[in-house]
């Protein structure tokens, strides 16, 4: 993902657009709460393995066209 993300709106029209898959805004995230962890410390508990398997599931169920990611967003 190259950051050019600023809404969660936008992320949704580029995860529906195919220009990002959900494991990519998942690396995104988890990248930025690694990043600013010691500066913010908000994260009680990270479940980075569960977050990255269930992105997977999404991109994987997304791609059968089960389901819309974001669906909320539109």
């Amino acid at each position: 993902m190259d950051g050019n993300f600023r809404s969660a709106g936008e992320m949704a029209a580029a995860l529906r657009a195919g220009e990002v898959s959900s494991v990519e805004l998942t690396e995104a995230a988890i990248a930025g709460i690694e990043r600013d962890a010691g500066v913010i410390n908000a994260i009680c508990v990270s479940d980075f393995d569960r977050a990255r398997a269930a992105a997977r599931h999404a991109d994987q169920e997304f791609g059968r066209g089960r389901i819309d990611p974001f669906w909320a967003f539109r």
